[in-house]
């Protein structure tokens, strides 16, 4: 999920996420649906999109999750938080 204060800039950073999780998904079998705003789109003043990632192999879909974070900024001042939920009980 990706998640911030700023609309713009998390719909922005949604759409490079998707565009990379595409590229690193190549012809493997994961399946890139997104990105997409969340069913509840705001939740205390935080903007909510969605990158889902679904695949045969667990270990594909891990490993494109991982690179994926890898490239986002981190610490407590970050203004759009990119994060994975593994296996998710819903999509809420």
């Amino acid at each position: 999920k990706i998640h911030g204060l700023d609309e713009v800039k998390v719909t922005a950073v949604a759409r490079d996420v998707a565009k990379r999780a595409l590229t690193l998904a190549g012809t493997g079998g994961v399946q890139v649906v997104g990105p997409a705003p969340a069913p509840i789109g705001r939740i205390r003043g935080q903007f909510r999109w969605q990158v889902l990632l679904r695949g045969p192999h667990g270990n594909a879909v891990r490993a494109i999750a991982r690179e994926l974070l890898a490239g986002q900024p981190r610490g407590r001042r970050v203004e759009v938080r990119v994060e994975a939920d593994v296996d998710p009980q819903n999509l809420l």
